[in-house]
């Protein structure tokens, strides 16, 4: 989900929004290591970001931007993400742009529950219980 409140704000854009995944896993142990029962867990993510754009003289224009995002599985502490740009418009055909970021990922199902026995060799996930 994403809100945009730049129709309640005129200094500046700004937008808010969230994630939220429940994940129930039954393959009965043919693909994760669900043997005894099927595997639940959550995770959920929300962010904020701040744009402003800066006019100047002519076509000339700087606009920033910075943004945090925190990601929380049940399994794992939470992570937060810091991002910050800026973009400055020499004229339409004329930009100049930088950023700094962070980025995470939280595991797969397949990364976490994996139980596969392909044979010569057995896949498990890197969840502590497997």
């Amino acid at each position: 989900a994403n809100y945009n409140f730049s129709h309640l704000i005129d200094w500046a854009e700004i937008q808010v929004g969230g994630s939220f995944r429940e994940y129930s896993l039954n393959s009965s142990g043919t693909i994760y290591t669900d043997f005894d029962g099927p595997i639940n867990y959550t995770e959920f993510g929300i962010y904020s970001q701040v744009q402003k754009t800066l006019p100047f003289e002519g076509e000339k224009s700087l606009k920033l931007t910075g943004s945090i995002r925190y990601d929380k599985s049940e399994f794992f502490d939470g992570f937060y993400s810091p991002r910050f740009s800026a973009g400055l418009t020499l004229n339409r055909n004329h930009n100049i742009r930088a950023s700094a970021q962070t980025g995470f990922r939280n595991p797969t199902t397949q990364d976490l529950f994996i139980g596969l026995d392909a044979g010569r060799a057995i896949l498990v996930g890197s969840d502590p219980d497997n």
